[in-house]
């Protein structure tokens, strides 16, 4: 029994596109290493820079940038 690739391919997906795009990530990662200013910048800061909502730039920073919160000292 052979099974052909066709068969195992992954169909598209229905759904709303993903706004995390490659641009809009290292846009942010650009903001925020650039300075210490850029580090202390909040999610809400993010999203005017960049035009994306605050949880897609927290899951932005917490997945793909590997970010987590602290607290400034």
């Amino acid at each position: 029994l052979k099974v052909l690739n066709i068969y195992v391919q992954d169909a598209p997906r229905s759904g709303r596109p993903t706004v995390q795009t490659l641009r809009k990530i290292a846009k942010i990662e650009k903001l925020i290493t650039k300075s210490r200013a850029g580090r202390e910048l909040n999610t809400y800061q993010l999203t005017e820079e960049v035009g994306i909502l605050a949880t897609t730039a927290w899951r932005i920073l917490r997945r793909h940038l590997n970010m987590r919160k602290t607290k400034p000292i």
